[in-house]
């Protein structure tokens, strides 16, 4: 995704090519422009064979399509935009819910720590959120790369820390027909559910349930955003789309050259009228598909980032701790008198 100041009122990035549908907006309208250029040419050298174009009243036609043409692009516009701005909410709330329950799995195990004092206890707690932190990190690199359509990796915290046989098992998900992300959200809820039997989750059972919870909501939230990824604009309002640009690709210069005396001015308003057009189909194009490696997509490489990068703090011996208040900070009197 291209990130720009939208404050900026010099309007620098206006200039920018990089993402820009404009050039080739330009270049599927030129030949319109040509076109318009060339019929009002042979009308001013040729007038007598342009009266009959002329019975027909080809702007009432040009105008016609112009309406359901406009009324389509409006239509799907909208919805693209909608399917983009759920595709980043999807993918925010998925990163959300599987992140608070890392954090809330590390916090109740935390917990065990303090109510025994057996050496080995600590060895299982320090395993237990090592091993959720990595399949937490491959889980949801697992999910983006479905999302973006398989086409594209992301960096994940190592991985190789993981037994071979659980690896191998992984890697042939895909013969098998098997959704990795399953896979990993199985193994994740195994791992809670060992950690109950090991003592590393002493936790009251209604309160562990939560955790249960946002696992299953993150992945309500990427079968939501693969929904978006899988399922595009459908056929036959996209191939009548299509089907009434090129009409009013060819409509438009007889309609336009009949209307300006001028070929100059002919050409300058059929650019005008074909150019938007092609724009704000190009346009509904991008925002209909926001997965992927385009640079209008969304940029699910920092999303992954932004994820392993919040994980690895859980594991901070200093983010484990909650803070404590100084001596001198007791009392709500002391906190008003600081306020």
């Amino acid at each position: 995704m291209i990130l720009y100041d939208s404050g900026d009122y010099h309007f620098s990035f206006v200039w920018s090519m990089k993402g820009s549908l404009i050039p080739r907006a330009i270049v599927f309208a030129m030949p319109s422009v040509v076109m318009a250029i060339f019929f009002r040419t042979f009308m001013d050298l040729y007038p007598e064979h342009f009266t009959l174009i002329e019975d027909l009243n080809i702007g009432n036609v040009w105008t016609i399509s112009t309406i359901s043409l406009g009324l389509l692009i409006s239509f799907r516009i909208n919805w693209a935009y909608s399917r983009f701005w759920e595709g980043i909410t999807l993918v925010q709330m998925m990163r959300a819910e599987w992140f608070e329950t890392c954090s809330n799995l590390i916090a109740f195990s935390t917990v065990a720590l303090d109510t025994s004092r057996k050496r080995d206890i600590f060895f299982k707690v320090d395993t237990f959120q090592a091993l959720l932190v990595r399949m937490m990190s491959l889980m949801h690199g697992s999910a983006l790369r479905q999302i973006g359509g398989n086409v594209e990796d992301f960096p994940v915290i190592d991985v190789h820390g993981l037994d071979d046989e659980s690896l191998t098992y992984l890697a042939q998900a895909e013969v098998r027909s098997e959704n990795c992300v399953e896979i990993l959200l199985h193994w994740i809820q195994v791992l809670i559910t060992d950690g109950i039997n090991d003592g590393v989750m002493c936790i009251p059972a209604p309160i562990l349930t939560r955790a249960y919870q946002t696992l299953s909501r993150g992945m309500v939230n990427l079968h939501n955003a693969r929904k978006i990824a899988d399922v595009p604009f459908p056929f036959p309002l996209s191939q009548l789309h299509v089907v009434l640009v090129w009409v009013q690709s060819i409509v438009a210069p007889l309609a336009i050259a009949l209307l300006m005396p001028d070929r100059i001015m002919a050409g300058f308003f059929c650019f005008i009228a074909t150019f938007g057009t092609w724009c704000l189909l190009f346009i509904s194009g991008q925002f209909e598909q926001p997965f992927g490696n385009d640079a209008n997509d969304l940029a699910l490489s920092i999303m992954q980032f932004e994820m392993n990068s919040s994980l690895l703090m859980l594991l901070d011996p200093e983010s484990i701790r909650a803070p404590t208040l100084k001596d001198n900070a007791y009392g709500i009197t002391s906190a008003k008198a600081a306020i």
